[in-house]
């Protein structure tokens, strides 16, 4: 027996009503659409895991979908993947709290991981992406992967370290590309150097750059005793239950230098969710305006990219920062987005 599981969609007149909503329902209505959608796309995967594992069924999903061999090769990976080895994230999909391009995400960190182990990861993490972006998401699942597999983590750094490449693309009017696929470490010396030279023509006057591998997440202990022979160290104290910096030192409207250190590292890239600038590639900005009242303390200070700086200042847009270090930033629609730095131990 065949089943009619054919879709029509909405009623024209939803569309037509869109117009009349005003900002905060078109957002919840942004939400739920999303929701749907991910929702949906975690029945097609389940759909296509139950097709089975032979090679052809990419094939079958192409030829029905009208996907390419890659793409249709790629959903039938995070099909099995899902159905198979990450059952929380899976059914992060079916609640509708995450996208099939994050869920690929965890499937694509823990491709390394014996089944039992991603299983872990998964368990660990499920709970924990459903409110982070993409990137976030990757260096979580990084993180975890590091501490669930951590002999396996150290290898593969080595293994990955020996592919190293650089590579030169000629592109159109005059241009060019250079990609370089580098250890961490080197690749984030290059960017501090080409970074300081461009600022040092850009204004005349040197800024400081990355001084640490800021973002990047976890690195071995024998990169990290290598990078130490030759690096300046600094102490760095953090709360032991949430990994939070809490001081790097000691104790007018530009931040003394121990005062900026502590926010470049605890905040280490731009503060607003989705903005993933370094953190020495941004302004420090005043949460609670320095006009207005605003202390220049840690607890007033985050460190925001030049576009988002500008943003706060539009209409509409409003900062606080919490007694906990908690950046809230509420929209023109009047709704508030959490934002709390990621913590430099595994401790949280």
């Amino acid at each position: 027996m065949t089943e009619n599981w054919g879709f029509t969609g909405p009623k024209p007149e939803l569309y037509d009503s869109i117009a009349d909503l005003d900002r905060d329902d078109v957002l919840s209505l942004i939400a739920a659409a999303e929701a749907c959608s991910n929702a949906c796309q975690a029945v097609k995967l389940a759909a296509i895991s139950a097709l089975g594992d032979a090679d052809s069924v990419a094939k079958e999903v192409a030829l029905e979908l009208h996907y390419g061999a890659r793409q249709a090769e790629g959903q039938v990976s995070l099909a099995r993947d899902l159905a198979q080895r990450l059952p929380g994230t899976f059914e992060a999909m079916r609640r509708g709290e995450v996208d099939p391009y994050r869920a690929s995400k965890v499937a694509d960190q823990t491709s390394v991981l014996a089944d039992d182990q991603a299983r872990e990861v998964d368990a660990q993490v499920a709970g924990k992406i459903t409110t982070r972006d993409a990137t976030s998401v990757r260096r979580l699942v990084n993180r975890t992967v590091a501490r669930v597999d951590p002999d396996g983590h150290a290898r593969r750094c080595e293994e990955r370290k020996r592919s190293r490449k650089v590579q030169l693309c000629h592109e159109d009017d005059g241009m060019a590309t250079l990609y370089a696929y580098l250890p961490a470490e080197i690749a984030a010396t290059i960017y501090t150097r080409v970074d300081r030279v461009a600022r040092r023509l850009r204004s005349r006057s040197e800024e400081r750059t990355l001084d640490e591998l800021a973002g990047h997440g976890p690195i071995p202990a024998e990169l990290a005793r290598e990078i130490a022979q030759n690096a300046t160290i600094r102490r760095v104290i953090t709360d032991p239950m949430t990994g939070t910096p809490i001081e790097v030192g000691r104790h007018h409207y530009r931040p003394p230098a121990a005062t900026k250190e502590l926010v470049q590292v605890r905040d280490r890239e731009c503060r607003v969710p989705g903005c993933h600038r370094p953190v020495q590639a941004c302004d420090l900005d005043h949460v609670q305006p320095w006009a207005h009242g605003g202390d220049t303390h840690h607890a007033n200070l985050c460190g925001l990219c030049r576009r988002d700086h500008r943003l706060k200042d539009e209409p509409g847009w409003q900062h606080r920062m919490t007694d906990t270090g908690v950046l809230e930033i509420t929209t023109p629609a009047g709704r508030t987005y959490r934002s709390e730095p990621e913590p430099l131990t595994t401790a949280a």
